[in-house]
């Protein structure tokens, strides 16, 4: 998991702006430390997508059936797949990052499709911002994370 990763006190610390400075063609087999904290979770925009089972991309909905661009009318059932655009913070600015699927499981400790399927989280767009989807205030609280970055801050992407 990204977040407990151990750091060695030969990578190289550096601030999330710095990180998003580098030119990551110049600093492909390099490993930097970035100590961070997740310091809210902006929930306004959804937290989950459909998507398709085969290429994680957003599908649409047509006449009842549901659509992907790459692979056509789907035959089966999309998948929740996850989209949370988080504020994260070092000692210097926050930032906000949007991860998703795989990455955000991990981060979150939970499957998508437990929280969606399973635990019925299934609106979207929740009614209160704050949701509890899995105490995600209380991790961010008290959790101190190391993202650790191959030369660019993967598993994030900037929003």
């Amino acid at each position: 998991m990204y977040a407990y990763r151990v750091v060695s006190p030969n990578y190289e610390s550096k601030t999330i702006d710095e990180l998003l400075m580098l030119d990551p063609t110049l600093h492909k087999n390099t490993s930097f430390a970035c100590e961070a904290i997740v310091v809210r979770f902006d929930l306004t925009r959804g937290w989950w997508y459909k998507s398709c089972p085969s290429y994680n991309k957003a599908v649409k909905k047509t006449s009842g059936l549901f659509e992907c661009n790459e692979h056509g009318l789907l035959n089966r059932l999309p998948e929740p797949w996850f989209k949370i655009n988080l504020i994260v913070e070092d000692r210097t600015n926050q930032h906000n990052f949007l991860t998703l699927g795989r990455h955000a499981e991990k981060l979150l400790r939970v499957s998508c499709h437990t929280l969606v399927i399973e635990d019925i989280y299934d609106d979207q767009l929740p009614l209160n911002p704050t949701i509890s989807l899995i105490d995600l205030q209380t991790h961010a609280a008290t959790a101190r994370k190391q993202i650790m970055n191959e030369a660019t801050p993967a598993p994030m992407t900037p929003s």
